[in-house]
């Protein structure tokens, strides 16, 4: 094979952007559900790690452990699936690379958690942060998917400043 340097050199185009997005974003939900499934099949373990504990818990609730009725929270979450992957496929026909992958992130996230819910009944979370709550990668996604949404829409658009 031959290879001419500028070929090396080449920055990634937007088609391959979006792919490596989608394998991060994926390598995170499926990393999300082997931990949901390891802690379900191991609720008695927990680990220490630095000033994290790793434990199983049911979040019955919603964010940061808020109880929040059942069947609106069904209904709402498939409303916000639905309306986040409309906004993929906008950003993806603007080629708005940030909110591609800020929306990915979310759907992914919430998609995991959501598969929680109607499996379970409850979303499994396994990250004790001390004195402020129990977590896991779904939520992490969701919670840095809506900021970079947030900024890319607020600050980046208004100021005309692209990243990739």
């Amino acid at each position: 094979m031959n290879f001419k340097l500028d070929e090396i050199s080449m920055p990634l185009k937007l088609k391959d952007k979006y792919v490596v997005i989608y394998f991060v974003v994926a390598f995170l939900f499926i990393s999300d559900r082997l931990l949901k499934w390891f802690f379900s099949e191991n609720p008695n373990f927990f680990w220490d790690f630095f000033f994290l504990t790793f434990r199983f818990v049911k979040n019955q609730g919603i964010a940061f452990g808020l109880y929040f009725y059942y069947p609106l929270l069904l209904i709402i979450l498939c409303i916000a699936l639905i309306f986040f992957a409309y906004w993929l496929y906008q950003s993806h026909k603007n080629t708005d690379i940030v909110n591609v992958f800020g929306v990915a992130t979310v759907i992914f996230g919430t998609a995991s958690n959501f598969y929680d819910r109607i499996q379970y009944g409850y979303v499994i979370d396994y990250i004790d942060i001390p004195f402020f709550t129990i977590i896991n990668i779904a939520d992490i996604l969701i919670t840095f998917g809506l900021c970079i949404i947030f900024i890319n829409e607020f600050f980046l658009k208004k100021n005309n400043i692209k990243i990739l």
